[in-house]
């Protein structure tokens, strides 16, 4: 399969409420290379938090934070892979 024809599904809910509703949900038929590229700069964002965290943020707002970048950054990946098993 060409790379270039691979594209999220769009089924991938994130962020989620406390009684399990989604709030938001990938967008269907983005370019994979471009979701994986998303979901790498947002890691990227999670892990220089989670320094911060780690060295001194005693307030917890960057592990919150790194949290929800975590949480999109992991739907963009598996709406991904969900867009890869349904164009076999």
């Amino acid at each position: 399969m060409n790379q270039t024809h691979l594209r999220t599904a769009g089924t991938t809910p994130c962020g989620r409420t406390l009684n399990g509703h989604a709030l938001f949900t990938v967008n269907p038929d983005t370019p994979a290379i471009d979701a994986l590229e998303h979901a790498s700069i947002l890691q990227s964002c999670a892990n220089k938090l989670m320094t911060e965290a780690a060295l001194g943020d005693g307030r917890g707002h960057a592990a919150l934070s790194a949290v929800y970048l975590n949480e999109m950054a992991k739907a963009l990946m598996d709406d991904v892979a969900q867009g890869m098993c349904g164009a076999s």
